[in-house]
């Protein structure tokens, strides 16, 4: 919110409580999502390294909003069960 924008005039105690404000560009004609669903089709995973603050996360989940659905499938990997008993590790 615009109220939050001056650096000075802002108790960063209430960032923590401030609500997050998606802003897009170019009234919403980017052509980013479509570039990342296009790329996702063609992946199995993805790995994602945003900064750690609010921001970092909300893009964080922008971006899964719109690469998730579009994931090729694939067979999921599952580990072997555990032993019961721990000598059974020998």
């Amino acid at each position: 919110p615009a109220a939050f924008r001056r650096w000075k005039g802002v108790d960063p105690i209430s960032l923590f409580d401030a609500e997050v404000e998606r802003i897009e560009p170019d009234d919403g004609k980017s052509c980013i999502p479509g570039q990342l669903a296009a790329e996702a089709a063609k992946c199995h995973a993805v790995v994602l390294w945003l900064d750690c603050d609010r921001e970092g996360e909300n893009i964080c989940y922008e971006v899964l909003e719109t690469v998730v659905p579009n994931l090729a499938p694939h067979n999921r990997l599952r580990a072997p069960p555990l032993p019961q008993n721990p000598k059974e590790f020998d």
